[in-house]
C-alpha cells in the first residue's frame, strides 16, 4: 500500500485504511494507495484498478455510501469488464458518479 500526502495525515490514513479495506473486501477490491491533498481531500486506488475520489468530509463514510448505502456501482466480483467502473467520484452528499475513464454516469 502506498501513501501520498502531507505527513500530518499519515495517522489518519493508517486508521482509515482498515475501514476502507473492510468496505471494499466484499467487492473483491484491495486498497493499493491512499492519496491526501494539502487541502485534506482523499482518494483511493484499488486493485483491480478503480480510482475513488472521497473528498474531505468523513472519507470512510463516503466510501461506504457509494457502494453500500446508495445501491452501489456494478463492481460485483472485482474483475475487469465492460460494466466495472474505473473511476468513482463519491464527493457528493446526495449521490455519486462512476464510469470508465472519461465516461461518467451519475447515480
Amino acid at each position: 500500500m502506498s501513501f501520498g500526502g502531507p505527513a500530518r495525515y499519515a495517522p489518519d490514513a493508517v486508521r482509515n485504511f482498515r475501514q476502507f479495506s473492510a468496505l471494499l473486501a466484499p467487492l473483491q477490491l484491495r486498497v493499493a494507495g491512499v492519496q491526501i491533498s494539502d487541502r485534506a481531500s482523499w482518494s483511493l486506488t484499488t486493485v483491480p484498478r478503480v480510482q475513488v475520489e472521497l473528498g474531505r468530509d468523513e472519507p470512510p463514510d463516503a466510501c461506504s455510501s457509494a457502494w453500500h448505502d446508495r445501491g452501489g456501482l456494478p463492481v460485483r466480483d472485482g474483475t475487469a469488464g465492460p460494466d466495472r467502473p474505473t473511476r468513482v467520484d463519491a464527493r457528493f452528499s446526495n449521490g455519486f458518479r462512476g464510469g470508465q475513464d472519461k465516461k461518467m454516469t451519475t447515480a
